[in-house]
């Protein structure tokens, strides 16, 4: 894949293309499809209970209710989207592309980094562990992604019965959407927030991958024009 194939694929979907933000689908030709789903090692966390009853609330007994078989009491993820393709990273005077969540979770840390700098640099305390601030205040900085679905294998795409699909609010393919880190820091520099009495005071334990979950992609050294 080069850039010029990045900067002209149908898959890729967003306001900045003038297209409806949408789960990124093998079936559409996305070159993977996102993962979402439910934990069968870690239980409902107690502030994304409500967000995971409002969920089934919405799709139960309709044609997007998900198959049994998953963990009902487990938690839910992922918690919100951001993209998860063409990373453009140097390593050793190669120019590459990375992808998958290997990807893009650095790229949302690299963000949460960004609000904490802000307000320190204010005279502020960091932010600390992100998630409660997400469950109750996703509305002031996040855009709903209500489109698409998890029931496709990566390219070529092989879709089964199983899956999960978006809905209004909360779901198990893109959580709550698509995040904007320029309305975040606006939010997080200017609002005093409060959380719930039990709202988690100590972070996770998960460790993260050793390695990207999607290999690099070779690409020319020298950048179109789109």
């Amino acid at each position: 894949m080069t850039l010029n194939d990045l900067s002209t694929s149908h898959y890729l979907q967003g306001l900045e293309l003038g297209r409806p933000e949408v789960a990124n689908q093998a079936q559409l030709g996305g070159v993977s499809t996102t993962g979402g789903g439910f934990s069968n090692k870690h239980a409902t966390p107690s502030y994304q209970k409500k967000a995971v009853a409002n969920y089934f609330a919405l799709v139960n007994n309709t044609p997007y209710s998900p198959v049994p078989g998953y963990a009902v009491n487990g938690r839910g993820y992922p918690d919100l989207a951001i993209i998860g393709v063409a990373y453009i990273v140097t390593i050793g005077g190669d120019i590459l592309a990375f992808g998958g969540t290997s990807a893009s979770s650095p790229a949302l840390a690299g963000i949460i980094s960004l609000v904490n700098t802000a307000r320190l640099t204010a005279g502020k305390s960091p932010v600390g562990w992100f998630h409660p601030v997400l469950y109750n205040y996703h509305d002031r900085f996040v855009k709903d992604v209500t489109s698409g679905n998890n029931s496709c294998t990566s390219a070529p795409a092989i879709c089964c019965s199983t899956g999960f699909f978006c809905a209004p609010g909360w779901d198990p393919v893109t959580g709550f959407g698509s995040l904007n880190a320029r309305l975040l820091i606006n939010f997080m520099m200017n609002t005093t927030w409060s959380l719930p009495s039990d709202a988690p005071t100590a972070s996770p334990t998960a460790q993260p991958t050793a390695s990207p979950t999607m290999g690099p992609t070779r690409l020319p050294t020298s950048v179109p024009t789109v």
